[in-house]
């Protein structure tokens, strides 16, 4: 689909749909039902960010984003289990202080922001970047990072970190597992 027939094809796609989308910039969207929108990498730009508001807290089957760039946050509103974005680049990604996202999965992103809350459990972030690592709490919150680099500022942040590199200067580490990782970092407080 093009940019500007993508409305339509939101509001025709059902449970289980995969809206291909070719090059181009698409103008941002909500997200409301358990579809996949998956487009060409890079080259599919969809411009100030996407809402993932699906009721009913569904159990996902498949991804709900892949291979697009998402200029603004990627918000997400709802309780879902199987959660997953693959190949995603976005400026920010959040979650609602409140959400349960059991077996969550970023694969493969690019992530300029993340911000963990203490809800995320079974949360899993594996071979993708993050240039901001932020949590609401440093209470463990067990998300886990899986061949990861983490550089940048890194604020409060607490999880299972598995065979990755750590760069920056990083307020504080608390409640954290480190296992077979890199750290090249200045912390204010380790606990």
């Amino acid at each position: 689909y093009d940019a500007d027939k993508l409305s339509d094809a939101l509001n025709a796609a059902v449970t289980g749909d995969t809206i291909y989308l070719s090059a181009g910039m698409y103008p941002t969207f909500t997200l409301d039902k358990a579809i996949t929108i998956k487009g060409a990498g890079t080259n599919t730009k969809i411009s100030n960010g996407v809402t993932i508001d699906i009721p009913g807290n569904p159990t996902l089957t498949s991804s709900l984003l892949e291979a697009v760039e998402v200029n603004g946050a990627i918000t997400v509103k709802s309780n879902m289990t199987n959660f997953l974005i693959k190949m995603v680049k976005t400026t920010d990604l959040r979650f609602a202080n409140d959400l349960n996202t059991p077996n969550a999965l970023v694969d493969r992103c690019y992530l300029d922001k993340f911000t963990l809350t203490s809800t995320m459990t079974d949360f899993y972030v594996r071979n993708t970047y993050i240039d901001n690592l932020t949590s609401t709490s440093l209470k463990f919150n067990k998300c886990n990072f899986i061949n990861c680099r983490i550089q940048g500022d890194w604020n409060n942040a607490a999880g299972r970190f598995i065979n990755c590199e750590l760069t920056g200067d990083h307020t504080s580490i608390k409640s954290s597992i480190l296992s077979y990782s890199l750290v090249y970092s200045r912390f204010n407080s380790v606990d």
